[in-house]
C-alpha cells in the first residue's frame, strides 16, 4: 500500500544545509562508516559542499518529502554502473520507524533501471540492516573492514 503523503523530489542546493543538519545528528551520522572509531567529526559546511559539488551526474539525490516538510534523503550512485548504489536516511528522527523510508524507497526504485541495487551498512548499524533486509536485499560479503555490502536483484523481483 502506497503513502500519499510520502513523495520524492530532486534535492536542490537549498536542501543542502539541512542534508548537513541530518548528517550531524549524533543519532543518524554515528552509523556512518566515515564516523567509525577515531574518525568522528562533524561535518564542517565547506566540507558538505565540497562533496556535493564532487557529486557527477551519475549520482542522483531525492528529498524525502512526508506531507508538507522534507524528512530524509534518498540517493544512488554509480547510475551508469552495472550495480547501483544505494543509501537513505529519514533526518527527522521523530519519523523514523514509520514506513516514510520504505515508501520512498519504493518510489526511487521506479526511478533507477539498473538490475542490482547495492547498500553499503556498517555492521553496528541494526536498524539499517533489518531495513534493506526488508526490501530483499541479501548480504553478499564485507564491503570494506567494519561494512558489510549488500545486493538486490531486481531481476528476481520480477
Amino acid at each position: 500500500m502506497t503513502d500519499p503523503q510520502v513523495y520524492l523530489r530532486k534535492t536542490e542546493e537549498r536542501d543542502w544545509p539541512l542534508m548537513l543538519a541530518w548528517r550531524n545528528n549524533p543519532l543518524i551520522n554515528k552509523y556512518y562508516w566515515s564516523q567509525l572509531g577515531d574518525r568522528k567529526h562533524l561535518i564542517t559546511w565547506e566540507e558538505h559542499v565540497l562533496w556535493m559539488n564532487s557529486r557527477t551526474t551519475d549520482w542522483s539525490f531525492f528529498t524525502i518529502g512526508y506531507g508538507s516538510r522534507p524528512v530524509g534523503i534518498l540517493s544512488f550512485a554509480c547510475l551508469s554502473s552495472w550495480a547501483a548504489d544505494s543509501g537513505i536516511y529519514i533526518g527527522e528522527i521523530t519519523l523514523q520507524r514509520q514506513g516514510i523510508g520504505k515508501e520512498a524507497f519504493r518510489q526511487g526504485l521506479q526511478l533507477v533501471s539498473n538490475r542490482w541495487l547495492n547498500a553499503t551498512i556498517t555492521k553496528v548499524n541494526e536498524p539499517s540492516i533489518k531495513f534493506f533486509e526488508s526490501l530483499g536485499f541479501k548480504r553478499i560479503g564485507e564491503a570494506r573492514p567494519e561494512e558489510w555490502l549488500y545486493r538486490l536483484d531486481r531481476g528476481e523481483q520480477r
